[in-house]
Order: C-alpha cells, then structure tokens, then sequence
C-alpha cells in the first residue's frame, strides 16, 4: 500500500487477554490490518468480531486480494477485548 504524507490511514487492531493455569495478562494488542478506505476497515473489523473465536481469519486487503490473520485472540485461554479502528495522519 502506498501512502504519502497527509494521507488518511485506517488501522484495524485488536485488544485481547491471554494467559495459562498460572495467571493472566490483559491489555494485549495485535494490529490487524492499515486501509485506505474506511469502509474496509469497517468490514474487517466486523469480520474479526464475528469470527473472534477462530484461529485464522480470511480478510480483504486495500486490493481486495484475501489474506490469512493469525488469530492471537483466539485460544483457551485467550479472549477478544476489542477489536478497534484508530484514524491516522501519515506524518514523516
């Protein structure tokens, strides 16, 4: 994806606890995809939440080509907090 400074971006990530049988950690996060387009971004973040609980999920880059996302929110100990859009200015 190309970007110049002062273009918009639009950052897809997720929030997430993990943990094990001795203890937890909270506040963990994964950035999931940057877009163009906000629309997308909406779109993606949707589909994360929806399929918060699988391991990989098939999403759609800026070029409509599909792309696998490891799932790190996903697991037995492990659980969706949020999944997020931050608006961003391309600075240099």
């Amino acid at each position: 994806m190309d970007v110049s400074v002062g273009d918009v971006v639009f950052v897809v990530y997720v929030v997430y606890s993990s943990g094990d049988s001795f203890g937890t950690s909270t506040g963990n996060g994964d950035i999931v995809c940057v877009y163009k387009d906000a629309e997308k971004a909406v779109e993606c973040m949707r589909t994360v939440e929806k399929c918060q609980n699988s391991y990989s999920i098939t999403l759609l880059n800026n070029d409509d080509e599909p792309f696998t996302y490891g799932n790190p929110a996903a697991g037995y100990f492990e659980s969706l907090t949020s999944c997020e859009i931050q608006t961003l200015v391309v600075e240099e």
